[in-house]
């Protein structure tokens, strides 16, 4: 009983004087080093939730659309999903009180739709002699992967509030894409830079 009593002691001054904030959150990225143009887009819906003043956590879960063109393991792949993430924010202490550092980890659940070329074994077919004589062309070939990505990052954003409850939200995240269950041909993974406008209420 008495640790019961104790626990709650913690938890419910933090549930009744912690402070939530609900918000939209909007997020486009380029794939690769050379692109600058944006082939990703997440959009998302987010809990922050005040464990102090200079501390949140926060959860979120989002959709994302993505074009990585000729990025990745095929010469074209598109693919869409959702998604779920969790992390946490930390005032800086230096240059703004509204500067935020922190970290997040998200979980998508894509499909991948992939185009790329191929080329036909001729030993299958023909003698090595024969092959050897042949000029084989490239095979157009197409298909869909399913895959789960692991997506942590370090992310720092800038509080402008535009009302006494009513905050916009600029972020840039340095993350990496990990694929840890794939169901079908390998696809695309690696390093991304992602910028992102959160807008929210604090309730």
């Amino acid at each position: 009983m008495k640790r019961i009593i104790g626990l709650l002691i913690i938890v419910i001054p933090g549930t009744v004087f912690g402070q939530v904030a609900v918000s939209i959150e909007n997020q486009v990225y380029p794939a690769g080093f050379i692109h600058i143009y944006p082939t990703a887009l997440v959009n998302g819906l987010r809990l922050d939730y005040g464990v102090s003043d200079k501390v949140s956590v926060f959860v979120r879960g989002a959709y994302s659309v993505t074009d990585r063109k000729d990025w990745g393991v095929f010469e074209n792949e598109k693919g869409r999903g959702v998604g779920l993430g969790l992390g946490y924010e930390q005032r800086t202490p230096f240059l703004s009180t509204n500067l935020f550092v922190g970290l997040s980890a998200n979980f998508w659940f894509m499909q991948v739709d992939w185009q790329g070329w191929s080329f036909p074994n001729c030993l299958d077919v023909y003698t090595p002699e024969e092959c050897a004589l042949m000029d084989f062309i490239p095979i157009r070939t197409e298909g869909a992967t399913n895959v789960i990505v692991f997506q942590p990052a370090l992310n720092t954003s800038y509080l402008v509030k535009l009302g006494p409850a009513v905050f916009l939200k600029p972020s840039l995240s340095l993350g990496i894409e990990v694929n840890v269950k794939t169901r079908g041909n390998t696809v695309g993974q690696g390093l991304v830079l992602l910028s992102g406008l959160q807008l929210g209420v604090q309730l």
